[in-house]
């Protein structure tokens, strides 16, 4: 028995061949881009950041850990454990690393939202009971109003609890050693 393939199943199969040899391709200029350690300048950055004590959640091949003042170096990451003892974490075992801070930011964009989703609602309620002139009018400051009291709202809940923000590999970035640096 012989098997044929049609023009459509070849192009298809080269396609797809294609596309994984792509993907292993990117996949491992992503995995050597990773391992390798940061330039001095996120270096700094991250020893700056975290100068005062501040916490670190850092997760790598050994799971997620928060870390009380870490220091960084090129070699990697020290810290203190539980009994005392100074332990080193070299950068190919650091996937990634979260420090806590206020958000108003985030919570200003999803009030906003909020807001005006809810101004919408009334906005469009309003026009219908107000049958005269000035329905419009009336839907376009309810919606304003309400999206900018959202707004308000979720910046002051955003810089009241904070959360976990990630600070490398892609939360600041600098200019990267092969050249590239993002404007």
């Amino acid at each position: 028995m012989r098997c044929t393939t049609s023009r459509g199943e070849a192009f298809l199969i080269r396609g797809l061949s294609v596309l994984w040899a792509l993907t292993l391709i990117v996949w491992a200029e992503s995995a050597a881009a990773h391992a390798s350690q940061p330039n001095p300048e996120t270096v700094a950055y991250l020893q700056q950041l975290f100068s005062k004590g501040q916490n670190a959640r850092v997760h790598g091949f050994e799971g997620e850990r928060v870390v009380a003042g870490p220091r960084f170096t090129a070699e990697g990451m020290r810290d203190v454990d539980s009994t005392g003892v100074v332990k080193l974490t070299s950068w190919s075992e650091i996937e990634r690393i979260d420090a806590r801070g206020a958000s108003p930011m985030r919570g200003a964009v999803v009030g906003g939202i909020v807001g005006a989703g809810a101004g919408v609602g009334l906005g469009f309620v309003a026009a219908l009971a107000n049958e005269g002139s000035g329905g419009v009018q009336d839907f376009v400051g309810i919606v304003a109003l309400s999206s900018l009291a959202g707004a308000l709202v979720g910046a002051v809940i955003g810089s009241t609890f904070p959360g976990w923000h990630e600070v490398y590999p892609s939360g600041k970035r600098y200019p990267s050693g092969w050249g590239l640096e993002k404007k």
